[in-house]
């Protein structure tokens, strides 16, 4: 098995600090299927905490928690934490969610479909469904989903232009 960039926005680069007390989702399609087992967030200049989460779409919404992660440290670069296991299916979209309690995650140069409402920090826990009464922004978070696929192909397999061979990456980094 390889632990593979599944969903969500892999680049580190960003224009925009994400509020504070905010429940906030991003809208990916994923372009991999395999087993989400990961959520990542990039933060920068502040330390602080963030809770993070994956939901479902259903009609361009977002919908069922499909896993959510204990609260994590962010500091300057990515953050991990791990989530229970999560099918991710390659063209499906998915909203990736968190929360953070001081102005230290960001959004990144993308736009895209993306949710909010104000949700304490402290108190916070992503609610299933996901709910209404959100507004919209512009900037997709710089968050994602990494997990596992395997590769039952004896030659290997492309996978996002690198070839993958029994589930390993046979040129260059494949995940973090």
């Amino acid at each position: 098995m390889a632990n593979v960039f599944l969903v969500g926005r892999e680049s580190e680069s960003w224009n925009s600090f994400t509020g504070i007390n905010y429940f906030i989702l991003s809208k990916f399609q994923a372009g991999l299927s395999g087993v989400g087992k990961k959520i990542m967030i990039y933060g920068t200049y502040a330390t602080g905490n963030a809770k993070t989460a994956i939901y479902s779409d259903s009609g361009g919404s977002p919908d069922a928690l499909l896993a959510a992660a204990s609260a994590i440290s962010v500091h300057q670069g990515w953050a991990e934490a791990s989530i229970s296991d999560v099918n991710i299916v390659s063209g499906n979209y998915y909203w990736l969610a968190w929360n953070c309690d001081t102005s230290m995650c960001v959004g990144g140069n993308d736009t895209g479909t993306n949710k909010y409402k104000s949700a304490t920090y402290s108190s916070f826990s992503f609610p299933d469904p996901a709910g209404t009464g959100f507004s919209s922004y512009t900037y997709q978070g710089v968050i994602n989903v990494f997990g596992e696929i395997s590769s039952s192909d004896p030659e290997g397999s492309l996978v996002g232009g690198k070839l993958i061979r029994g589930g390993l990456l046979l040129h260059g980094v494949l995940g973090r």
